[in-house]
């Protein structure tokens, strides 16, 4: 099976404090990944090192079968980071503005035609439920909202891989089932791969395929489907942890009506 992301001997420190120590992990075409640990265990910087914004003490990583430091296709990998969605209603940009940025570069090029353009903006705001929302100012949606806008933006790339650092942050409840629906969706029905740093365990065991879990400068791989992800916990944490599994009905989702 093609690997997407391929991690080897991994070691990283700030200054002399070291957060990872020989990390050794790959992610499928069409895995959906999500990443576990307690705060200060390096979630958010194992995201940034497989960007290639943070450089590694030593190991390999490789996007999509290239070497991080060689790697030049961008346009495939999306990124979501914490707190994307954080805009006040004053923001002068509307939902289309936000969504056809990525599409600029194409169109000074002349890879795109401006009726391209529009027909691309609407077919990824159709697909995360936001079509009748493209004029309205991305101030004035909800947080879940603007995170599904920042999602459209990525989706007009055609990714095949989308990295999320924390993405439900500050969202409610209804919110929060929206997008994780809606990313299941991508990932099942568009074969996009899915990487996520998250602190929500209940409800990541039940979407990702596999979860990474961080502790102590080390990661273990599991299969929710098959490994007692709480008796893990329990053994890296020395306590222990129990889990309240989330599943939502994403078949009935609001993300589909634009809704939340």
């Amino acid at each position: 099976m093609d690997r997407v992301i391929d991690v080897r001997n991994l070691k990283f420190s700030y200054g002399e404090l070291n957060v990872l120590d020989d990390v050794t992990f790959h992610v499928n075409k069409g895995d959906y990944l999500g990443i576990i640990g307690p705060n200060g265990s390096a979630k958010s910087t194992l995201i940034k090192l497989m960007l290639g914004v943070l450089k590694p003490l030593e190991g390999e990583i490789k996007l999509l079968g290239e070497k991080i430091e060689k790697f030049d296709q961008w346009g495939k990998v999306g990124y979501i980071p914490q707190r994307a969605a954080n805009f006040n209603n004053s923001f002068p940009a509307t939902v289309e503005e936000i969504v056809g940025a990525n599409l600029y570069s194409r169109i000074k090029k002349m890879k795109i035609s401006k009726k391209a353009y529009k027909e691309e903006i609407d077919k990824a705001l159709e697909i995360v439920g936001m079509q009748h929302y493209k004029k309205r100012l991305i101030g004035n949606l909800s947080g879940g909202q603007q995170q599904r806008v920042f999602i459209a933006k990525v989706l007009v790339s055609q990714p095949e891989l989308i990295f999320l650092d924390e993405p439900m942050s500050g969202m409610d409840a209804a919110s929060e089932e929206a997008v994780y629906c809606l990313l299941a969706k991508l990932n099942k029905e568009m074969k996009i791969s899915v990487v996520m740093v998250t602190h929500d365990i209940g409800a990541i065991t039940s979407h990702a395929n596999k979860l990474a879990i961080m502790s102590n400068r080390k990661l273990v791989i599991c299969n929710p489907d098959v490994d007692n992800v709480g008796d893990l916990l329990t053994n890296l944490y020395g306590h222990r942890v129990n889990i309240n599994i989330i599943k939502y009905n994403c078949g009935n989702c609001s993300w589909r009506n634009g809704a939340k």
